[in-house]
């Protein structure tokens, strides 16, 4: 490894909220900074000279294989990736990382280096959040537009009988109102969709 690389490598080594491998042409691992270590470090005592896949989901390993083959396509250019690496317990932590593959000054590849970052926390808000508007959503559709259905249904059925030039026109205005409130629903449940990534 080139004394650049080391040094910067001893800079980053200290960051506690990322995470810094490098790893060989074979997939040992060359080096793992202290958060990695402290965080994954249940696994193995000592990361260095051993396969980085041991602590990758088996799932998600064959996206792993095709990102590297993509950094040594272009080496210098990051390539993103979230992998599931196994923590205490049994459980997997979401990690997003950006790989990029390494040449010395002969041109020959060394390795890949990875700066990654855990985002378990960040994907649990983002599922309450979903859950929070599907909620939402079917407050909206069943227990909100219910009762306006039901006004309408009764405008209509009060509008074919005898009344009186007053009482027809406040239950027309009830029935205008009823179906602007429709469409507000309506259009609400669109945009909440579309929030939620389900929108057609």
């Amino acid at each position: 490894m080139q004394n650049g690389q080391k040094y910067l490598l001893k800079l980053l080594d200290s960051m506690s909220d990322f995470y810094l491998i490098a790893i060989d042409m074979q997939g040992n691992y060359t080096y793992v900074n202290n958060a990695f270590s402290e965080r994954f470090g249940f696994i193995t005592n000592n990361f260095v000279g051993k396969t980085c896949m041991e602590d990758v989901h088996p799932e998600d390993a064959p996206e792993v294989y095709r990102v590297v083959e993509d950094c040594l396509k272009a080496p210098g250019q990051f390539r993103s990736i979230i992998i599931r690496k196994p923590v205490k317990g049994g459980a997997y932590a979401t990690t997003d990382w950006d790989f990029v593959a390494l040449k010395n000054d002969e041109g020959v590849f060394e390795g890949v280096m990875c700066i990654g970052y855990e985002v378990s926390e960040l994907l649990d808000q983002i599922e309450l959040k979903n859950r929070t508007i599907e909620r939402l959503q079917f407050i909206q559709s069943h227990e909100v537009r219910k009762p306006v259905a039901n006004i309408l249904g009764l405008v209509d059925i009060i509008d074919t009988t005898n009344l009186d030039a007053n009482t027809k026109f406040a239950i027309q205005r009830i029935g205008e109102s009823a179906e602007q409130l429709d469409e507000i629903l309506h259009d609400l449940a669109g945009r909440k969709r579309s929030v939620g990534g389900e929108a057609k």
